[in-house]
Parts: structure tokens; sequence; C-alpha cells
């Protein structure tokens, strides 16, 4: 917000502080997005509100010769910067001419980040195929690769990882005991 005077720009945090907790509720519970930290509130709170802040409150004191505005000249007024639908005295509103420079801004990073990411994800989710195509076509050795989603799952027919004894355990032959034989176990006394 370096269009805005240090007051404004501290309203507008306190602001969206304030929002948050109900911009939280609505993108957790009305959305049911899954946002734990809190990172798309916060995105879109900060990557809305602060660009639109700017074509309301920039009072024409900061910004000359940003973005093409006058060095000299902005509006008519000698000295005059970045300016909002509220100026200060002496200066001339951009109105709304600010205000659709900064949505076409916030227009511009939503853009961005959403193909941005969808690059990112494709590129990702081939990966994936990728390397599982290869997983699957190359030969284990027997009882040795398990597959993660078997053991998550608690599936029973996944394939045990055999220790040393489980062959001469499974080909021995079956031990019968008699209760009689089983000797009782003392319990220590508390």
């Amino acid at each position: 917000l370096p269009c805005l005077e240090a007051r404004a720009a501290l309203g507008v945090g306190l602001a969206v502080g304030v929002i948050f907790p109900f911009a939280m509720y609505l993108v957790r519970e009305v959305a049911r997005l899954d946002d734990p930290a809190g990172v798309v509130t916060a995105s879109l709170l900060g990557g809305v509100v602060g660009p639109l802040a700017v074509g309301f409150l920039a009072d024409g004191r900061y910004g000359a010769g940003w973005n093409a505005i006058g060095h000299e000249v902005y509006l008519g007024v000698e000295g005059q910067g970045v300016s909002g639908l509220w100026v200060a005295a002496g200066f001339q509103p951009d109105w709304p001419g600010q205000v659709q420079a900064q949505l076409a801004g916030v227009g511009a990073q939503f853009l961005w980040a959403f193909l941005l990411g969808s690059v990112v994800c494709v590129a990702l989710a081939l990966l994936d195929f990728a390397l599982q195509q290869v997983l699957s076509a190359t030969p284990a050795q027997e009882g040795t690769v398990v597959e993660p989603s078997q053991v998550v799952s608690g599936d029973s027919e996944a394939p045990a990882v055999p220790d040393e004894g489980a062959a001469e355990a499974a080909t021995a032959e079956p031990v019968d005991v008699e209760p009689a034989d089983v000797e009782p176990v003392d319990e220590p006394a508390a």
C-alpha cells in the first residue's frame, strides 16, 4: 500500500484483521474448503482488500510518477500522485479510474496464480502417473514390496513382509497343547 498514508494503511490492516475470522468461517463452513492454516482466507483478503483500498483511499500525496501518472501534473493538479475516491484537499479524485486499475490488478493476480498453480499441479500429476507406471512395470522380488495403500487401509490380503523363520514355521507340523501341560504363572503381589 505505498500510495496510502500510514494511518490509512494501518486502518486497512485493522479492518482486514477484524474481517479475517468471519472470512475464515465462510471459507471453512460455507464454502467447505479444507483450510486449517487460513492460507486461502489470508491470500484472498490480502490480495483483494489491499489493492481495492488504494482505489478508495489513495489521497494523491503519494505515487507521483508511478504507472505513467504525471511526473509534474496529474488530473490538472501539479504534484498530484495516485488518487482514489477520497483525496486530500487541493487534489482531484480519480474516480472510477483508480478502482478500475486496481480491479484489473486483482484480476491479473488471480489469473496468474490460477494458471501457475494449474501448471504446477498438472506437472506433479503427470510425474506421479509416470512413477506409478514405472513402479508397476518393475518386477518385484517376492515378498519384499508392500503397496502403501494396503498397509494404510489394513487390507487383510496385503502381502506380509517375510521374516527369516516364517518359511520354517509354515512347513512345521502343528503341536497340540493341552491345558494340563501349561504351567500356571504366579502373579507378583502388589
